[in-house]
């Protein structure tokens, strides 16, 4: 599913502002392979990725679903032998050479050094995921598939959020959306006969008390925003694709600029705050469209329009913020009234954590990072 809202910005005397954002990652926001999320209780499993791979729903022998997962319930762990305490994806493992994510919650697990497995495939290169033994105690080793080993330290007890990625030249683990470690790797061969969850080949599984939950499998690398804009979101399933609208802010400012300006280089830039975006039902996720109501202009032709966005730690800025941004688009514009659709060339991840802080330009020449520009600039 593709979950969109819209966001309107009401600060503006000249313009009104739409976002329309996409939860999740930059092409879609479920994984292509497998998300496992767990909120249903019985003897199988629904995938709701995008092309899902393998038996659908997959069937769960020994372990059950219930406890308390990262959203709803979640997969718990007995302890027991894998031959008889897995789910089973039905899935030939076939991520090969390529490009890959995996990643799970986590919580629950034991600080020992007792060998318990969370995933793999013996067929695959030996590709499997373990707590404790050689990984050390509490810590968690992806091991296998023509990789060199990767030890995540301080997994256990949770709860935590575990991302693999692979891009062909390194493996990598994040930690609650934070790159953990990395190393060198490129003759990766993860090729299997059956891909299981909760354990590994007749190895001991999950231990007894964990939960795991959030299971997702993409046939890409997440990058590092990707990942932390994420990593502690639920993802959607099915193909819905209906918006929900939401308002921030209730008053205007004057900022006209730049489609009333007489001069050739003016912005006008806007803070938007994390609280204001939640309050009103956000959530982090990709912006992709930015929707401008100009109610008056002078028709002058912007040759050098341009839109710009950051994810802003900060509180309102003192003056214009001249580093750090993203330009989402950059373009012709011409001042009329009206609406100005403007479908970003490069799709900007809200983090969910931080203000969102944009920039409208104009700037026929070439914007030069100045704090101010020809006098005319304006912040609303």
């Amino acid at each position: 599913m593709k979950s969109f809202f819209t966001m309107t910005v009401r600060n503006l005397g000249i313009l009104t502002v739409l976002f329309a954002f996409m939860q999740g990652a930059f092409a879609q926001d479920v994984p292509e392979l497998i998300y496992y999320k767990f909120d249903a209780a019985g003897a199988t499993v629904e995938n709701f990725a995008s092309a899902p791979v393998g038996t659908n729903p997959a069937p769960v022998t020994g372990l059950t679903i219930g406890g308390t997962g990262q959203f709803g319930t979640a997969l718990q762990g007995n302890g027991g032998a894998s031959s008889s305490n897995i789910l089973n994806t039905g899935w030939a493992t076939n991520l090969g050479t390529g490009h890959w994510t995996i990643s799970l919650y986590l919580n629950g697990l034991v600080s020992n050094t007792t060998l318990y497995y969370l995933f793999g495939d013996a067929g695959a290169n030996s590709f499997r995921c373990f707590l404790g033994g050689a990984a050390g105690a509490g810590n968690l080793l992806l091991r296998g598939g023509g990789l060199p080993d990767l030890v995540v330290p301080s997994v256990a007890t949770g709860p935590t959020v575990v991302h693999f990625t692979y891009d062909g030249t390194a493996i990598k683990a994040y930690k609650n959306g934070v790159l953990s470690v990395s190393a060198n790797a490129s003759a990766a061969a993860i090729a299997g006969t059956g891909f299981t969850l909760g354990g590994y080949s007749t190895s001991t599984g999950m231990n007894a008390g964990s939960v795991l939950d959030e299971f997702r499998v993409y046939n890409r690398a997440l990058d590092a925003a990707e990942v932390a804009a994420t990593w502690n979101v639920e993802l959607g399933g099915g193909s819905s694709t209906t918006p929900v609208t939401v308002t921030i802010g209730t008053g205007t400012t004057s900022c006209g600029y730049p489609y009333y300006t007489l001069y050739e280089d003016a912005r006008t830039q806007i803070l938007v705050t994390k609280a204001e975006i939640e309050a009103a039902g956000g959530f982090a996720g990709m912006i992709d469209n930015l929707e401008l109501s100009v109610i008056s202009a002078n028709s002058i032709t912007m040759n050098g329009f341009e839109i710009r966005m950051q994810n802003y730690s900060g509180s309102t800025p003192a003056g214009f913020i001249n580093t750090d941004w993203t330009t989402v688009y950059a373009g012709t514009d011409v001042a009329t009234v009206g609406w100005h659709n403007k479908d970003f060339m490069v799709p900007f991840m809200w983090d969910g954590t931080s203000n969102l802080l944009f920039q409208i330009c104009y700037d026929n020449t070439g914007w030069n990072g100045n704090s101010t520009v020809n006098g005319t600039a304006a912040s609303g």
